[in-house]
């Protein structure tokens, strides 16, 4: 059996599309037919996916719920649109810990400088692969937390020569609403996908080099908020 640091240094997706280990395969025609029929997700703005071809890019998408990384992992896959996700470090604990591997995630802490993390990433984009990231770090489902994204995302596509792709997702903070009785719900999913960004893009340029960063990843993730209202059409 690999170990966790080989499978996060190998290519889960490489040659495009064609998956490595038998457990997405696993995934893809088992795991993924039962949650369509259980979540019935709709992508909007194909189109927007369609226009990136085989370019592999950042994905970056508000987040509220554990099952976002599943949700978006499904329906991209019916796209075959396949993508590496950064995924807070506690949650590769033993068994699980390669399992989530497998499927292509890569741990991250959030609340620090994870050069590691941002090293694999950067390697994926220059293999050919995408990434998903969460720039709030956390899930934002409680009223009363307060919004800081991470600027890691733009980061990476700087460093990967990669563009950014924000995604809004509405309805997976209803599957285990906060402050409700701890029951999964089955509510319709939807997945809104904007236009690229590209973070040396001339808008951008004009920004003071301190703190530039951070207006970016803030102007990206308010297209992805409206990108998540608009979402249900």
């Amino acid at each position: 059996m690999k170990s966790l640091d080989e499978i996060f240094d190998s290519g889960v997706w490489v040659p495009k599309g064609k998956p490595h280990n038998w457990f997405i395969y696993v995934a893809a025609y088992f795991i993924r037919p039962i949650l369509k029929v259980c979540f019935r997700w709709k992508i909007r703005g194909v189109e927007n996916l369609e226009a990136i071809g085989d370019e592999p890019v950042v994905y970056v998408c508000n987040h509220v719920s554990y099952a976002d990384p599943c949700v978006h992992w499904c329906a991209f896959y019916g796209q075959r649109r396949f993508s590496r996700i950064l995924a807070r470090h506690t949650l590769f604990k033993p068994v699980f810990a390669q399992l989530i591997a497998r499927v292509g995630a890569i741990p991250v802490n959030p609340d620090s400088a994870d050069r590691t993390a941002v090293k694999r990433a950067v390697a994926c984009l220059k293999r050919g692969e995408s990434i998903l990231i969460y720039p709030e770090g956390t899930r934002m489902n409680k009223p009363t937390k307060v919004y800081h994204p991470h600027a890691g995302a733009v980061l990476i596509a700087n460093m990967g020569h990669a563009r950014i792709v924000p995604i809004g997702l509405e309805g997976t903070e209803k599957i285990m609403p906060y402050g409700k009785p701890k029951f999964i719900r089955f509510p319709r999913v939807y997945l809104n996908v904007g236009k690229p960004v590209d973070p040396h893009d001339e808008r951008f340029e004009s920004l003071p080099k301190k703190g530039r960063a951070d207006a970016i990843i803030a102007s990206i993730m308010d297209e992805v908020f409206r990108l998540r209202d608009t979402a249900c059409g």
